[in-house]
């Protein structure tokens, strides 16, 4: 997915769940599960293609905080989903 397809995904997501709908999570929960694999994986051989000690770790770092940022969004998604089915 694009920046622009994410973007429209993000938009009609905030609009579902402010009209209470959760049905899209699981599939968003799928993706972004890819997405946090990707930045784990990355992490693994990102020494691959950075020399630099200081840009190597520099770059760990961005990707292991993506990582958790994206893992701390699912963790969420994951509250809202199971609050909404508890209300229904």
């Amino acid at each position: 997915m694009g920046i622009d397809d994410w973007l429209e995904v993000a938009e009609e997501l905030v609009s579902d769940l402010e009209a209470g709908a959760t049905g899209r999570l699981p599939w968003l929960r799928e993706r972004l599960e890819k997405l946090a694999d990707y930045f784990r994986e990355t992490q693994e051989v990102v020494e691959n293609f950075i020399r630099d000690p200081e840009k190597l770790a520099a770059a760990r770092e961005a990707l292991a905080k993506r990582e958790r940022a994206v893992r701390t969004l699912i963790s969420e998604l994951e509250r809202i989903g199971a609050a909404g089915a508890g209300e229904g």
